[in-house]
């Protein structure tokens, strides 16, 4: 009974923790903390960045990957941002605070 018991706490505590590791839908995201959160998709938030900044004509810099600014709609198995726009320096979110354009 008790090893049932710690096998499904174990169970839920790592789908918590991928859960986690996926950008929130409706949350805007610096590309810097989108890259951040790497290999927690089926489609890694760098391809992603990558395949919105190409869909929007926008130059695959760094500067506009780090600095981009995105936000998650997290409704597509292969693709849970939106590009918005390149921020002059984004500012990730911190403590309370969103991330920042």
């Amino acid at each position: 009974m008790v090893k049932i018991a710690f096998t499904s706490l174990a169970v839920i505590a790592a789908l918590s923790f991928t859960a986690a590791e996926r950008c929130v839908p409706g949350v805007r995201y610096c590309g810097s903390e989108l890259l951040i959160l790497e290999g927690a998709t089926p489609s890694s938030y760098s391809d992603q960045i990558e395949a919105e900044l190409n869909d929007d004509g926008v130059s695959n810099t760094e500067h506009n990957r780090e600095d981009g600014y995105f936000i998650c709609t997290g409704n597509s198995p292969d693709r849970d941002i939106h590009y918005l726009e390149t921020c002059v320096a984004c500012q990730p979110a911190s403590g309370d605070e969103v991330s920042s354009c």
